[in-house]
């Protein structure tokens, strides 16, 4: 098997599914892979191409459930590609992290000092032996980091006191450790 190839087009994997064989996982342009679910039992990599969005798993608020993304691989995202690691606040797992110049990565919050990895923020989890590697990146040549606050209810983006965001706790002039 060649692996997998998304592009122009969502694949949807859902909490409890596996994605299993070998051959890897490409998400080009226009492609999102939306992994709440398993992706290989033993090194199945996922490539995010410029374009392309890999999107981890979810907390759901209303029944206090994380489900987590389970990425048994390396992944890789190119200039131009995009890590958002929930679909709102979320988890996800994975053995390494590579991430090049030009890369996006898209954290979210639902509460900036909060003690839920997960939970209350976004969490990549690399195990005890996974590497992170920022690769060719640079001052001259970045990887753009997009925070964003979410509502306590986990269900929209926050961003003013008067749609309950002054609950989440971030201070933009506040150091804050997530890990």
């Amino acid at each position: 098997n060649s692996g997998i190839n998304i592009t122009g087009g969502t694949f949807n994997l859902q909490s409890g599914g596996q994605i299993t064989g070998s051959g890897n996982v490409n998400v080009g342009s226009g492609g999102l892979l939306n992994a709440s679910g398993t992706v290989g039992t033993s090194g199945i990599n996922v490539h995010v191409l410029s374009g392309g969005t890999l999107m981890g798993g979810h907390y759901d608020a209303g029944t206090s459930t994380l489900i987590t993304g389970v990425i048994n691989g390396t992944v890789t995202v190119d200039q131009g590609g995009t890590l958002a690691v929930g679909n709102s606040v979320g988890d996800v797992s994975m053995s390494n992290l590579s991430l090049t110049h030009g890369s996006v990565l898209n954290f979210e919050f639902r509460n900036a000092t909060g003690a839920t990895p997960g939970q209350d923020w976004d969490h990549i989890d690399l195990g005890n032996t996974g590497v992170l590697n920022l690769g060719d990146a640079n001052a001259a040549n970045k990887i753009t980091i997009n925070i964003d606050s979410w509502m306590l209810d986990n269900l929209m983006h926050g961003g003013a006191v008067s749609d309950g965001a002054n609950y989440n706790n971030f201070n933009p002039q506040s150091t804050y450790d997530w890990l």
